[in-house]
């Protein structure tokens, strides 16, 4: 399998917002896709940095984030609610984590769909919202914005591998 297509669309909305879109085409089958991506702390370590994500009730997750952007080293740590659509391999996703070190946190709204246009070709399209809280709003949007994007990208490529085997 292999990451055929990757495009992304990365647009700062407004002061302290943050949205991004990203569509991939993967050689494989979605129902094998959606098969690692229904398992939230399996799926959720193929993001750098995301770890210790545990259930906590049903579809809804607790975990922690650190990310290093530049001089500014974020630890956020929160609560993710999954609402998983498997007939029409859709999902939502709504989160808030909070660095007290920093004092601001961040709330975010992943939206994706899984299609199979053709047999053995999956397209995932992922859409997320993040707005920033306190400090992190006003703290290094041009960092912020590259960091987002090239998890996304490593995202798709550890899904990828994933898929694989």
């Amino acid at each position: 399998m292999s990451l055929r297509d990757v495009r992304y669309s990365v647009f700062l909305v407004l002061r302290g917002n943050l949205k991004l879109e990203q569509q991939s085409t993967i050689s494989a089958p979605r129902s094998e896709i959606w098969a690692v991506l229904e398992d939230v702390p399996r799926a959720a370590q193929m993001i750098p940095g995301v770890k210790d994500v545990v259930s906590v009730g049903e579809n809804k997750y607790s975990g922690t984030m650190q990310v290093g952007m530049g001089p500014m080293k974020m630890n956020l740590q929160g609560e993710l609610t999954a609402s998983p659509d498997a007939e029409n391999f859709e999902w939502r996703l709504e989160g808030v984590a909070q660095d007290k070190r920093l004092g601001g946190g961040m709330r975010v709204i992943v939206e994706a769909k899984l299609d199979e246009p053709e047999a053995g070709q999956s397209e995932l399209l992922v859409s997320t919202d993040i707005q920033f809280m306190g400090r992190l709003g006003t703290l290094g949007q041009p960092l912020i914005r590259s960091k987002a994007k090239d998890q996304m990208k490593q995202f798709t490529k550890n899904l990828t591998k994933a898929v694989d085997g």
